[in-house]
């Protein structure tokens, strides 16, 4: 099969309050690294805590996500979505959405939730490294500010 044949999945996460669905697939390589650029303090931080923690699960994952990180919750459902320009926007949806798109998406890029902390220790080993050759091949940021203005999607504009 050649590449143009194949066709990636999809999910769609319905909108609160109206007929209208969020599209997300599951994120290669080049995603994760986008998004640990964008979000190296909360990513570093995410991994952390599930290392410490000893819990696995996509639930917790994406509880952990939504409630503690809330500006690489709306990066990571921006660029599954194809619209990384939208993360101050995806960041912004309600909770549930926010939820229930992490956990879409958690289940599209893994292909086993069966052990969560072994395969997000790898994921951020390949992050770092593409993150690495990101920065040495052109300019990124490194907060974690949907916006890219150095402030979380929580922080009122000054």
């Amino acid at each position: 099969m050649k590449l143009g044949d194949i066709e990636i999945p999809r999910a769609e996460v319905p909108l609160p309050g109206s007929e209208h669905t969020l599209t997300v697939r599951g994120l290669s390589p080049v995603d994760i690294g986008t998004i640990y650029t964008a979000c190296r303090d909360s990513v570093e931080d995410l991994f952390k805590t599930f290392r410490e923690s000893g819990e696995q699960g996509l639930e917790s994952v994406a509880r952990e996500v939504v409630e503690n990180h809330t500006g690489l919750a709306g990066w990571v459902i921006a660029v599954a979505n194809d619209s990384p320009e939208e993360a101050v926007k995806a960041a912004s949806l309600p909770t549930v959405t926010q939820l229930q798109a992490i956990q879409e998406i958690v289940r599209l890029t893994l292909a086993s939730t069966a052990d969560v902390k072994k395969i997000l220790s790898a994921l951020l080993r390949g992050a770092e490294a593409t993150a690495d050759l990101m920065e040495w091949t052109g300019p990124g940021t490194t907060n974690d500010s949907p916006s890219g203005s150095g402030k979380s999607a929580e922080s009122p504009a000054s």
